[in-house]
């Protein structure tokens, strides 16, 4: 192997282990340590998102309860998905699960009347536990 190949695989290495740095566990969303290097930026340019929304599951610890750790997991991940469809994919702003059901947007301001429009179908989002739909909801502040 020569030296370039080995520093080459070295960069896409830390490449790879700064973004797994910065996942979440559970969700295709960033992490508490991503949302905390965001908030730097938060906005200050025309192009960065300007308001902040923290979300979380309704009733989330009787869910857990109800349907054991594998299935809040499988909750906070459903949310996580579709948070990151609809908000992220779409190019809206950034996404993060905080901790726990605990999820915070950092959404562009010109988005705002989109998000409230779309902030209605969080209000039933279908789990499939045991291949049995389960029904949980956000609530966003």
């Amino acid at each position: 192997m020569t030296f370039k190949k080995a520093l080459d695989d070295l960069r896409v290495a830390f490449g790879n282990f700064e973004l797994a740095a910065r996942s979440d566990d559970k969700t295709p969303l960033q992490n508490a340590l991503a949302l905390s290097e965001a908030k730097d930026s938060f906005a200050t340019s025309d192009d960065s998102p300007s308001i902040l929304i923290f979300a979380d599951i309704n009733n989330f610890k009787a869910f857990n309860t109800r349907h054991g750790y594998t299935g809040g997991d499988a909750a906070i991940g459903e949310v996580g998905r579709l948070i990151q469809v609809t908000i992220v994919e779409r190019g809206w702003g950034q996404a993060f699960r905080l901790s726990g059901d605990e999820f915070v947007v950092l959404l562009r301001s010109e988005f705002l009347d989109d998000f409230h429009e779309l902030s209605k179908t969080f209000s039933n989002c279908e789990v499939i536990l045991k291949n049995q739909p389960s029904i949980v909801s956000l609530s966003f502040g």
